[in-house]
């Protein structure tokens, strides 16, 4: 008999935590109904993207400011700050 800590699951975390998230939903859905499913669903992505937000973007620093160029210029070069997206996530 083999032992629990020597059988392989081929579980993939992306498939797992999508999982996750779908079970609960579909079991909402059933109970309140879609509407307030969706709702719900909604609210908690919210909170996870503000979560995020806080982490990657500002990282809790007062005064952190985010600046989007949508055109290149020598501006953006010479700016102060770091980027975190991109190719250059590194402080210029």
């Amino acid at each position: 008999m083999e032992q629990v800590s020597d059988v392989e699951i081929p579980l993939d975390p992306d498939v797992f935590l999508r999982t996750l998230v779908r079970e609960p939903a579909t079991s909402l859905e059933s109970v309140i109904g879609l509407e307030e499913a969706s709702g719900y669903v909604s609210l908690v992505g919210q909170a996870v993207g503000t979560q995020i937000d806080e982490m990657y973007i500002a990282r809790g620093d007062a005064g952190c400011r985010v600046a989007v160029h949508l055109v290149p210029d020598v501006d953006v070069e010479t700016g102060s700050g770091r980027e975190y997206f991109g190719d250059r996530a590194v402080a210029p």
